[in-house]
């Protein structure tokens, strides 16, 4: 069952281009697929929060259908160097809140750890897509007319480090999307970029993983901008995933999905405890 929800993943990130090839949001699908199929093999859920989550997901390729139909047909291949470009790319330049890096780490550790095989066709696909996410509106942080020219001071850090400071910044001053700015969606994001970093590393992908480092690095600092008043604080809501009630009901978006995976593995994998995830979970439930 977990293989079918990677390859239904896969074949979601390639079709996002073949049904719009400059679209990169909705990416998002085929990545909620990819962690939700890596909660189901981490081994910390009881059968009965696996059957309830695969029901979630099976609700998932139901709303999605048209990204999960087959794509055109094309030879199979293990070869992955474009979509590695194409995250290496989106590594140099902070973009569209780490998707790029997001997108083809889940992709790549997907491949590399299921008994999924791929076409040359799905592969070239999800490299376009990755790509798509190299171009950003560059205003998108709070008082910075072009983030590309915001330059701080970035002390080299380990990546194990950094992946901690991302869920200890992000799980706490927590404050609702206000004006167009997402101040609670960038801190998800944070999150999810973390661990998509930590999985290159993981798989062997250690210049990539460490380029990619220097992007989150700086996108923590940029999620702080914000105005000193006028915003709504985030209210906590329990997040708790071996309570089934967490995926019974219709989810509001795939970050859900996204940030779950993201946070599951990062502290089960980290050897620092992690503060709760109560208020960013509030916030986008």
């Amino acid at each position: 069952m977990t293989d079918e929800f990677v390859a239904q993943g896969i074949t979601a990130m390639a079709n996002v281009v073949a049904l719009d090839k400059d679209n990169w949001f909705n990416g998002h699908i085929g990545a909620s697929l990819l962690a939700g199929a890596g909660l189901l093999r981490s081994g910390q859920l009881s059968p009965e929060v696996v059957s309830t989550l695969s029901l979630c997901l099976q609700r998932q390729l139901k709303r999605y259908q048209p990204f999960f139909n087959n794509v055109e047909s094309s030879p199979t291949s293990c070869d992955y160097t474009t979509v590695i470009d194409a995250i290496e790319l989106n590594s140099r330049q902070l973009s569209r809140s780490g998707h790029g890096v997001i997108y083809g780490s889940l992709f790549l550790d997907a491949v590399l750890n299921s008994g999924v095989t791929v076409s040359k066709l799905q592969i070239e696909n999800i490299a376009r897509l990755i790509r798509n996410c190299a171009v950003d509106k560059w205003s998108r942080y709070y008082g910075i007319d072009d983030y590309r020219t915001f330059e701080p001071q970035i002390k080299p850090v380990e990546i194990e480090h950094l992946c901690m400071l991302a869920v200890q910044q992000s799980t706490q001053d927590v404050f609702m999307d206000a004006d167009g700015y997402f101040f609670s969606g960038e801190k998800v994001h944070a999150i999810t970029h973390a661990q998509a970093i930590f999985l290159l590393q993981h798989n062997g992908f250690d210049q990539l993983a460490r380029q990619a480092a220097t992007q989150l690095a700086k996108q923590l600092i940029l999620n702080d901008q914000r105005p000193t008043r006028g915003l709504t604080s985030a209210s906590p809501k329990r997040f708790d995933l071996t309570d089934k009630s967490t995926w019974e009901s219709h989810l509001k978006d795939e970050h859900q999905i996204k940030l779950a995976y993201s946070y599951t593995y990062l502290t089960s994998t980290l050897s620092d405890s992690l503060p709760k995830l109560d208020l960013l979970w509030g916030a986008i439930n």
